[in-house]
């Protein structure tokens, strides 16, 4: 993920998809971005190796602690495809059930 929080500051990070949906997704990250944080979200698909697709997002809820979770509603529903971060790290991993 990366992104500019409401007062300008720059974050990037990595985290994992617990639930995902056309709309949004709730997942946990180690150093969660502030609530009203635009981000580029980048997310590793278990079909087809190294692909990815990208959503435009914004935090709309995070929960602190240990494992902190974290909130985002995508602007559109269809993400684009095959998109590739610009740095490796900047990833959300969905979990396959």
């Amino acid at each position: 993920m990366t992104g500019v929080s409401p007062s300008g500051a720059q974050f990037q990070g990595e985290g994992v998809a617990c639930n995902i949906s056309a709309r949004g997704l709730f997942g946990r990250c180690k150093e969660p971005p502030e609530v009203g944080t635009r981000l580029q979200v980048y997310i590793s698909i278990p079909f087809g190796a190294g692909k990815r697709i990208k959503y435009s997002a914004q935090v709309v809820r995070v929960e602190t602690g240990i494992d902190a979770a974290i909130a985002l509603t995508f602007d559109k529903a269809r993400p684009v495809f095959n998109e590739e971060p610009e740095q490796e790290r900047s990833t959300l991993t969905a979990i396959s059930g």
